[in-house]
């Protein structure tokens, strides 16, 4: 019998652009409790940036390995513990910035800690593969990494990755690109997500459709602003998971008070493995989209829905 032909290997995604700001907000949205259980402060500096192409995934795990780092630079010292990530835009992409005011890297160590199985953690706490994997990955993405340490001081993380073509406006640019024409008609929109850089790329987006956006940083502020018989909305953006009232919690409190507008409601995830996003696709009640998803897609879904009349679910 002539041989099986061999199985074909899958084509790896193509590289997308990206949105390095919400990278960084979904990673530390994920780190907050150990984050916070250590007792590490965390300041953002998070300014409008191009996008990246590349893979999200990657750059996830490239900014959750840094992190991780940080917090553990931190918690085996014994002085202050804070943890600051920066972002700016350049001439030819984006910067990115992680520091922690750890141990610090002794200078002679600082050439090897890219290289395979170096680690400056004590034996048995780690197999040292993950600088050497953030190096591979920003090279891949034809991006940079340097750093700069002292010991008793803390260390910074220096990365450059170059901007997606076309991509060198920044975030409210690409907006601009990706919705063409004003919406047929103003609508009143409530933008609710704790990611304050997914919530303002979102908000700034609509709001070149003409419309009228008002946002709120979590469930409970959103849940005060939509029961509120002075701020009627026409259509809720709302992340799905968040610290606190999330967005299935919402829904929940809306429908017990008898809210007109639970079908009016477009999730957004940038989980789609999780059990909440599964639920919610099998209800098909409410439209949730991954994040990041495409401008234009979100604008569509919200226009839509709000010529469907407004009843409760």
């Amino acid at each position: 019998a002539p041989a099986p032909a061999p199985a074909e290997v899958p084509a790896p995604p193509a590289p997308v652009p990206a949105y390095l700001n919400d990278i960084v907000g979904h990673v530390l949205k994920t780190r907050r409790y150990s984050l916070s259980t250590n007792n590490i402060t965390v300041t953002t500096e998070l300014t409008d940036l191009p996008m990246v192409l590349g893979h999200r995934g990657e750059l996830e795990q490239v900014v959750v390995n840094l992190v991780v780092n940080a917090e553990h630079a931190m918690t085996s010292g014994h002085g202050s513990r804070i943890l600051t990530i920066r972002t700016v835009a350049t001439a030819g992409g984006c910067d990115l910035s992680i520091a922690d005011t750890g141990s610090g890297i002794p200078r002679a160590l600082l050439d090897q800690i890219f290289d395979p199985f170096f680690s400056t953690k004590p034996i048995g706490e780690g197999l040292g593969l993950g600088l050497s994997l953030v190096h591979r990955i920003l090279s891949d993405h034809h991006g940079e990494i340097h750093v700069d340490s002292h010991v008793g001081v803390g260390t910074t993380f220096h990365i450059h990755l170059p901007s997606a073509p076309g991509g060198a406006g920044g975030a409210e640019a690409v907006a601009k690109q990706e919705i063409h024409a004003p919406a047929v008609r103003p609508l009143r929109i409530l933008v609710v997500d704790d990611e304050d850089s997914v919530r303002s790329v979102i908000a700034r987006m609509l709001k070149l459709r003409g419309h009228e956006i008002h946002e709120a940083a979590d469930g409970g502020r959103a849940l005060e602003m939509l029961l509120s018989p002075e701020h009627p909305y026409d259509v809720i953006v709302c992340d799905l998971q968040m610290p606190g009232l999330g967005g299935e919690q919402l829904l929940e409190r809306l429908r017990a008070d008898g809210s007109m507008m639970t079908n009016r409601l477009v999730f957004l995830t940038g989980d789609t493995s999780s059990v909440a996003w599964r639920r919610v696709q099998d209800h098909g009640e409410i439209p949730v989209l991954a994040k990041p998803g495409g401008l234009a897609q979100i604008a569509r879904i919200v226009e839509e829905l709000a010529e469907k009349p407004i009843h409760p679910m």
